[in-house]
C-alpha cells in the first residue's frame, strides 16, 4: 500500500504494536511501575541496562512483584543468562504469540508459547497484562519468572 499515490508508510495498516503511541522506552515503563522494578533493578545491579534502553525494538517479558534480591546467590554470568532470557530481539505482540508455539530469547534459549482459551502461557508462565507498547518494543508482564532460583 505504500506505492500507491498520497499513501505513506505511517498510514499502513501493521498487525504488530503501534509503537506511534508508545511515549516511553521499556526501561522508562519498568522503572515507573513498582510491581516491575525489582526486575530492572537486576539490569542496573549487573550493569546491562542498556538492553532496556537500547534503539532496537525488543520483547520483554517482566515478572511482577520480583524483589531485587530475589535470585541471590546467583552468579553475575548465570544471572545475566537469566535476564537475557526474558528478552525477545524484536517486539512480539500477544496476538503474534498465539500463533506460535516457540520463541527464541537474545540468549539463544527457547521459550515454549501455549495457548489455552483466553490465556496465554511462556515456560508454563501466564502473561497476566500483555502489550504495553514502548518507543523500543513491547512488555509483557508474567505472574513469575520464566526461570526459578
Amino acid at each position: 500500500m505504500a506505492s500507491q499515490e498520497g499513501t505513506n508508510q505511517d498510514q499502513m495498516v501493521d498487525a504488530g504494536i503501534d509503537l506511534r503511541s508508545a511515549t516511553k522506552s521499556i526501561w522508562q515503563t519498568l522503572s515507573e511501575d513498582p510491581q516491575l522494578a525489582g526486575f530492572l533493578e537486576m539490569f542496573r545491579r549487573l550493569g546491562i541496562d542498556a538492553y532496556l534502553r537500547g534503539p532496537d525494538n525488543s520483547t520483554v517479558f517482566a515478572p511482577q512483584g520480583l524483589s531485587a534480591d530475589a535470585l541471590a546467590g546467583r552468579k553475575d554470568e548465570e544471572l545475566e543468562s537469566v535476564l537475557r532470557s526474558h528478552i525477545l530481539g524484536r517486539a512480539v505482540t500477544l496476538d503474534e504469540l498465539r500463533t506460535t508455539t516457540r520463541v527464541e530469547t537474545i540468549e539463544k534459549t527457547s521459550l515454549t508459547v501455549v495457548r489455552n482459551g483466553q490465556e496465554t502461557t511462556v515456560n508454563g508462565v501466564r502473561i497476566v497484562r500483555p502489550d504495553i507498547p514502548c518507543t523500543n518494543g513491547v512488555v509483557h508482564v508474567i505472574e513469575r519468572p520464566l526461570i526459578e532460583a
